[in-house]
């Protein structure tokens, strides 16, 4: 014979917090699908599935939907800033704002958010730069800042100056220095 429970406010409270907590998104890591380097967005797919339980208690798992023009969140202020091309299968760290962000990325002003979701999907915010272990980069040092890359640039196109590489700039200096002892010489 089955015993019928009646459930305790403290488990029927809880339920409740649980079940509205379920489209609550704080932060997720994602991987780029796309990337707009003209309106720096991306489309990002989340890497970690969402995990839910059924009515006998078992965890089940949903994939994510992609989640599209999400704005990148690169290093900017005062007038500087730091952009760098993202890829396809970069990830990233997706930050959900508290209210949706797309009237406020689109024209810059304050105003109403348009929906009265809370920290749903459509508030994320890329943070380019999240890897996973596997994809962890060799390119770190001890003692000093490393930038790697196939170039590091000052200034836009137009720039004329750009910082050397130290062994070509030595080879250079090396050269020189040899042209100037071999006409001291003669």
């Amino acid at each position: 014979m089955t015993q019928d429970r009646t459930p305790t406010f403290a488990g029927v409270l809880m339920e409740a917090i649980a079940s509205s907590l379920q489209g609550v998104f704080t932060a997720l890591p994602a991987e780029v699908t796309r990337y707009d380097m003209a309106a720096q967005t991306v489309d990002a797919l989340p890497t970690i599935f969402f995990p839910s339980l059924d009515d006998n208690g078992e965890k089940h798992t949903a994939e994510l939907p992609l989640i599209q023009n999400v704005p990148v969140a690169f290093p900017r202020g005062g007038g500087y800033s730091q952009t760098w091309p993202l890829e396809s299968g970069d990830h990233v760290l997706l930050v959900f704002s508290m209210l949706n962000l797309g009237e406020w990325f689109e024209t810059g002003n304050a105003g109403d958010p348009g929906d009265l979701t809370l920290h749903g999907l459509s508030g994320a915010v890329a943070i380019p730069g999240l890897f996973t272990a596997p994809r962890a980069t060799e390119d770190v040092s001890a003692d000093a800042m490393v930038f790697a890359g196939p170039e590091f640039r000052l200034g836009g196109e137009d720039a004329t100056e750009y910082l050397a590489r130290a062994d070509r700039a030595q080879t250079q200096m090396d050269l020189l220095k040899a042209a100037i002892l071999s006409l001291a010489s003669t």
